[in-house]
């Protein structure tokens, strides 16, 4: 009895302390009409011949109304941008944000027009072991026959 009582604290300890991270990210897909309802702003803004300036606005207090009414206020937010081929990532990032006194925040990214159809933007509140949030292609809400 006294080997299967080290063997069962062994067991725990190694569960307990091991570095494994059992955190899961929910992300609901979202159009560019539910992106509006929502209150994100998408603006575009062509830079050359090849690239467009995209930037996106929001307030995190409205952003709860699709996800388990989760009160994205009081929870901290980022904005994630991958870049994908099919199902297979490229890219991933955490974009850097201005946060105004009134609440907004702004993040902006430059990329190829001919690249914007692997982009995600992700608007995420962190929940601890895990993250919520909304999905949305770029491609979706980047008008692409701005003139440079």
């Amino acid at each position: 009895m006294h080997a299967t009582t080290k063997l069962l604290a062994i067991g725990l300890s190694i569960l307990v302390l091991s570095p494994t991270v059992l955190a899961m990210d929910t992300l609901l897909p979202i159009t560019k009409d539910q992106a509006r309802d929502l209150g994100l702003q998408f603006r575009c803004v062509p830079s050359g011949s090849e690239s467009v300036w995209v930037r996106l606005e929001f307030e995190p207090e409205k952003l709860g109304g699709g996800l388990a009414m989760t009160d994205f206020s009081k929870l901290p937010t980022y904005v994630a941008m991958e870049m994908r081929d099919g199902p297979s990532p490229l890219l991933s990032t955490i974009l850097r944000d201005e946060r105004s006194g009134s609440g907004r925040v702004t993040v902006g990214f430059r990329a190829a027009r001919s690249e914007l159809g692997k982009l995600y933007l992700r608007v995420m509140a962190d929940e601890g072991l895990g993250s919520i949030g909304y999905e949305i292609r770029v491609q979706d809400v980047v008008d692409l026959k701005l003139q440079p």
